[in-house]
């Protein structure tokens, strides 16, 4: 817990200018993100039709791979996090979110997803297109399975490694 703490204060203070720009209300399939500490990762929303309740899904671009990983969000059940799970191009699906299938010893099934607001409180819903953009969002797992896992996200080249060092997404602008 001290670690996520310490990542997340350490890139609060390096993305106050980021967060200055998220005052005013933006629509969260608008906003774009940049990874703070490394500005070669972008992430955003699209919308998509309404399916299982979700009506966005979440997008990281990498310019390091040139690799478009996409993401649905699950709840689950009770008292937990938010999960990312790996999904196709939904507009090569008919804007639908198809789950990707596993490669073998892919990694993790579902990755804890948060977003927090300008102020650090942390929030563990999924987003929803009628939402404002949250000020940042906090993927701790992201590192480690597009590392050693990427086929299993998306990434095409099967012995590469995506190299994303951990830190927040800050709110960058709104498109």
């Amino acid at each position: 817990m001290k670690l996520i703490s310490s990542i997340l204060f350490c890139c609060c203070a390096a993305s106050s200018a980021a967060s200055a720009q998220a005052e005013s209300p933006c629509p969260i399939e608008r906003g774009n993100y940049g990874l703070n500490p490394d500005s070669s990762f972008t992430a955003g929303f699209k919308r998509i039709p309404k399916q299982e309740g979700q009506t966005i899904v979440l997008f990281i671009q990498s310019r390091k791979t040139g690799t478009t990983y996409w993401f649905s969000f699950d709840k689950g059940n009770g008292v937990t996090d938010t999960y990312l799970y790996a999904i196709h191009d939904p507009e090569q699906q008919g804007g639908k979110a198809v789950p990707l299938e596993r490669q073998k010893g892919g990694g993790s099934l579902g990755m804890s997803f948060f977003t927090l607001n300008k102020s650090m409180q942390v929030f563990s819903e999924p987003p929803q297109s009628s939402e404002a953009a949250p000020a940042y969002l906090f993927i701790p797992a992201l590192s480690a399975n597009l590392f050693y896992f990427g086929p299993s996200f998306g990434l095409a080249d099967l012995n590469a490694r995506e190299n994303v060092p951990r830190g927040l997404f800050a709110l960058e602008n709104c498109r």
